[in-house]
């Protein structure tokens, strides 16, 4: 596939997420969905999301695509994670119940980084 147009679909693709993501959340309460509008959104932001996650950019040409897609993985793991410890300090300075899932969620990625780190170190 061209680079042109890699970039477009990808650009394409995040816009559709950023829309679904907006219609999910609802920030301004422009509209009142009702359950089964919601349960629909948020399964296509989902499924769409873990297409985007685990299908876009796998395709490793050369070392330059390799090394950007290593920059992004970190960059995405480094928002993650302080995107998740933000959400647990607020949620204890303002008393907001917080779910086990945050927890589990910032746990499993930094799990995961260092079986991924010992796996390279070991295997390659």
């Amino acid at each position: 596939m061209n680079h042109k147009y890699a970039r477009i679909g990808e650009s394409v693709s995040l816009l559709i997420l950023t829309i679904l993501l907006l219609l999910l959340l609802n920030p301004f309460h422009f509209w009142m969905p009702g359950m089964m509008e919601q349960i629909l959104i948020a399964g296509t932001f989902v499924v769409f999301l873990a297409v985007l996650l685990f299908g876009l950019g796998q395709h490793i040409r050369d070392e330059r695509e390799l090394a950007h897609r290593m920059f992004s993985d970190r960059a995405a793991l480094l928002v993650g994670a302080s995107v998740l410890m933000l959400s647990i300090i607020v949620c204890s300075i303002f008393n907001i119940s917080k779910g086990p899932w945050i927890y589990i969620s910032l746990g499993s990625m930094a799990l995961s980084k260092y079986i991924a780190l010992m796996y390279a170190r070991w295997y390659k």
